[in-house]
């Protein structure tokens, strides 16, 4: 019996860890995105160079299709952490989140490795992602924002 109380103990706990880490996500997320526009060219964000004695952040996007609808977006990342509790904070080297555009228009912020898109246009769909540090400037090394890009063609 004390081992099941035990047990019962460790999963309420994990559950209000994995709680709490989602609603502040949420919550972020929601939070209006600092009054950003919603445009996808690098204007509408400061630049934050990577010192040369600083480990490059690099980002390689990953697409499949859902099983039940939409798609699946795997950001496999090096030299990056993504850290939902220090948006909109200073800066930490090697860490921030990602700005999501789909067609050219931001469609959000994204505060871990996977994201769902319920939906896209039919025909061809342009996906970019964008690495950002946690004062909302985008990583660039090198001169070359760190970004990647895919094609989707959907067909009715």
């Amino acid at each position: 019996m004390k081992k099941m109380n035990l047990y019962i103990g460790l999963f309420l706990l994990m559950g209000l860890f994995l709680g709490g880490l989602t609603g502040a996500a949420w919550a972020m997320n929601e939070h209006g995105d600092h009054g950003h526009e919603e445009h996808a060219n690098h204007a509408d964000h400061e630049v934050f160079e990577v010192p040369e004695n600083e480990p490059a952040p690099s980002l390689t996007l990953r697409v499949m299709e859902d099983p039940v609808a939409g798609w699946n977006l795997q950001l496999v990342t090096e030299n990056f952490t993504f850290a939902p509790f220090h948006a909109g904070i200073n800066h930490i080297p090697g860490e921030g989140h990602a700005h999501l555009y789909i067609n050219d228009q931001k469609i959000t912020r994204i505060l871990c490795t996977w994201h769902h898109i319920p939906e896209l246009a039919q025909n061809n769909n342009t996906i970019r992602v964008v690495l950002s540090t946690n004062d909302h400037n985008y990583y660039s090394v090198n001169n070359r924002i760190v970004e990647d890009t895919v094609e989707i063609s959907t067909q009715q």
